[in-house]
């Protein structure tokens, strides 16, 4: 199966599934309580039947913490050469 038609099922698995913002509320209203807070949406298993999204909310503390391996990561890419973090994948 080509790239292509693997990110067709991707796209139509995650549709019906993805949250909304009113559905995203609770942890909104805890970002907006906390706005040294986070609030992450992660999505697993991208080609199973059903793909797995996450929703978590961080404190500032592990905020922070998340924010301290993401940058060791970022540094990890960078000795290799590799595409960061904060950029657009290309194909």
């Amino acid at each position: 199966m080509n790239p292509d038609d693997k990110l067709e099922i991707l796209v139509n698995n995650l549709k019906p599934i993805l949250p909304t913002a009113d559905y995203l509320q609770p942890w909104l209203t805890k970002l907006i309580a906390d706005p040294e807070s986070v609030v992450i949406v992660a999505i697993e298993k991208p080609l199973s039947a059903k793909p797995h999204v996450g929703i978590a909310w961080l404190s500032r503390k592990e905020r922070l913490q998340m924010r301290k391996a993401l940058t060791a990561i970022r540094k990890s890419r960078e000795e290799k050469g590799e595409s960061q973090t904060t950029e657009i994948p290309c194909h």
